[in-house]
């Protein structure tokens, strides 16, 4: 069993680089290092996301500039997929989806969000819309963190990321760029995306009911004052659910 009261010391982040080799973490996309940005012949800009709480499908969601203006979109997620139209682009962005639903990880039952439910991703330069920007509830906290200090742009987004990635064990993890595995796809605790998507199950075994309403409690907890105590106890609670041997995270 994860020795859970040791996620803040000892992340499993941490535990990965040791196990499987630093290669195996997926770093932030370095806009000197970025893919090729799929461009058609007036240079305009494709972009693409995903959305996960288990893979969201029929969220509204649209591709919004530094200033919160809408750049493309409104889209609607497929089994998670977001993809916008090729633009003209420069600067940061962001996703925000509303609206949607997602089967919930510990019951089984479809969780219905309203359009006033929203999630975002990170702000992104535009130099790595190349690469599918996450939009998950870590992603959204993380927005929040940054928002209430005051700083927004992609830098200080991607510092919230990793922070909040810390406390949870996600250290070496970029939530913002990694996709997590599908919910009945997850084999172990191998991979960085098989760690994501338990974290995120962790999250429907920290809800009191799998609902809109817990989902944003659980959200606002970790964004403001986040019970550790709670989320070790879930992820307890999920190692069990899913039958996943965390045994070799013991220190």
């Amino acid at each position: 069993m994860i020795n859970c009261n040791k996620v803040r010391s000892f992340s499993l982040g941490t535990l990965l680089l040791l196990l499987l080799g630093c290669d195996a973490v997926e770093q932030a996309p370095d806009a000197a290092d970025a893919e090729t940005i799929p461009r058609d012949n007036t240079g305009n800009v494709a972009a693409a996301g995903f959305y996960s709480k288990g893979p969201v499908t029929d969220a509204n969601c649209l591709l919004l500039d530094s200033k919160a203006k809408i750049a493309s979109g409104p889209v609607k997620s497929d089994n998670g997929v977001i993809q916008f139209a090729m633009h003209e682009l420069s600067g940061d962005y962001f996703i925000s989806c509303s609206g949607g639903s997602y089967s919930d990880e510990k019951s089984g039952e479809t969780v219905l969000l309203s359009d006033t439910m929203v999630m975002r991703s990170l702000a992104i330069h535009v130099s790595n819309l190349s690469y599918p920007v996450m939009v998950t509830p870590l992603t959204e906290v993380a927005f929040q963190r940054a928002e209430a200090a005051g700083e927004t742009d992609s830098a200080a987004m991607q510092l919230q990321a990793d922070l909040l990635a810390d406390e949870l064990g996600l250290d070496g993890i970029n939530i913002g760029f990694e996709k997590p595995t599908s919910p009945n796809k997850i084999k172990g605790s191998s991979s960085p995306a098989d760690i994501y998507a338990i974290t995120l199950s962790a999250l429907s075994h920290w809800m009191p009911s799998p609902d809109e309403a817990s989902l944003k409690r659980v959200m606002s907890d970790l964004a403001t004052d986040p019970d550790l105590g709670g989320y070790r106890q879930a992820l307890s609670d999920t190692e069990t659910s899913l039958k996943i041997d965390l045994s070799s995270f013991d220190n």
